[in-house]
């Protein structure tokens, strides 16, 4: 059995929606104070609180702290008068001489909301003198995005061929490949529950037909139906609040070909006392390899011009996401079909991402 050789990058990526179970904080903006939120959620109001008006001459600070470890979240809606007046201005940290992220803001209908990379912002609000006040604002603070961190590890029963650098198994049994996650902050405060079973698995793999995808939540091994062959197969797993860990390796497997026994002969009947003859012969499979499948390109002409580059692109399915060539011995073959006049007019090569080129 011969396959090609194919290896694989991946980059892992990271996201999750922290959310919190601790009960709503209220924070009133009456005076100058720093506040270190329990949880993962708060509304700072103006002076009026939730239903009343500001009032005149006001001149506040407050810094807001989410829970350290946390990028902080803001919504900010606001009914107040016009910017040259009353107006607010949010910085990035625990004083007003961090990063300005909202500058200057008011007015009579403004909505907006920030991502910080901090942990902590410091909103400065002022009021005029005159006799006008409104409503206010309600800001909303909340954890932004962060991961609870779990990695995924290989059991794999299926039989390691050193010599090949694949996993092997029969056409008429299991695959033998699975995983099983490692969550070392399960339940932790202001976390969550990771378990295998609510984890969502995808098995990525790539045959001569392409690539496919098999999978779903507690999907924890690869029992797709698959016939014999090689395979790339990949893995990755998504846990309950889209945390993402891709496992960075790929597991060649190789699902043996069945044999055939022509030839086969057996005495048609037996009786008791009786000798009998079984002569087996047995026919090994034919050697398989793997091709990579041909895409089919729509006819395209270029121009007739002299020194003028022409490109065309196109997309090719059949590998994985992320799937690198690593070196020249990667490449077996490049093919164009094309008609041309006179082959001394042409130029062709092929250049990777990295600008390395080959003519």
């Amino acid at each position: 059995m011969k396959t090609n050789n194919i290896r694989l990058l991946f980059v892992v990526l990271f996201c999750l929606f922290a959310a919190g179970t601790f009960a709503q904080q209220t924070i009133t903006m009456n005076h100058n104070q720093t506040v270190n939120m329990t949880g993962c959620s708060a509304i700072l109001y103006d002076s009026g609180g939730a239903s009343g008006n500001y009032s005149n001459s006001e001149d506040y600070t407050v810094t807001v702290c989410v829970p350290s470890g946390y990028p902080m979240e803001i919504s900010v809606s606001m009914n107040t008068e016009s910017t040259s007046y009353d107006y607010m201005y949010i910085y990035e940290g625990t004083s007003s001489n961090g990063t300005m992220i909202a500058n200057r803001i008011g007015g009579s209908s403004y909505t907006n909301s920030y991502s910080l990379n901090s942990s902590c912002a410091t909103f400065v609000w002022h009021s005029d003198g005159s006799v006008c006040s409104y409503s206010g604002f309600v800001i909303e603070i909340g954890c932004g995005m962060e991961c609870q961190d779990f990695t995924i590890v290989p059991d794999i029963t299926a039989r390691w061929n050193e010599e090949t650098g694949r996993y092997e198994a029969c056409s008429n049994g299991p695959v033998g490949i699975g995983a099983h996650g490692v969550f070392p902050n399960n339940d932790a405060p202001m976390g969550y529950h990771q378990s295998d079973e609510n984890l969502t698995w995808t098995w990525s793999w790539i045959d001569e037909t392409g690539r496919h995808e098999f999978g779903g939540e507690g999907e924890n091994e690869f029992n797709a139906d698959v016939e014999p062959g090689a395979y790339y197969i990949n893995l990755w797993a998504t846990d309950i609040n889209g945390c993402t860990y891709n496992y960075p390796d790929t597991f060649l497997v190789a699902i043996s070909l069945p044999p055939t026994f022509p030839g086969t002969t057996v005495t048609p009947s037996i009786c008791p006392g009786e000798a009998a003859l079984l002569d087996g012969h047995v026919q090994r499979p034919d050697v398989w390899v793997m091709e990579i499948p041909e895409v089919l390109i729509e006819e395209h002409c270029f121009q007739d011009v002299t020194n003028y580059t022409q490109t065309m692109c196109f997309n090719h399915s059949a590998f994985a996401p992320g799937q690198t060539i690593q070196s020249v011995n990667d490449i077996e073959s490049i093919c164009v079909d094309m008609e041309h006049s006179y082959i001394g007019d042409l130029e062709v090569w092929i250049t990777c991402p990295s600008g390395n080129r080959m003519d």
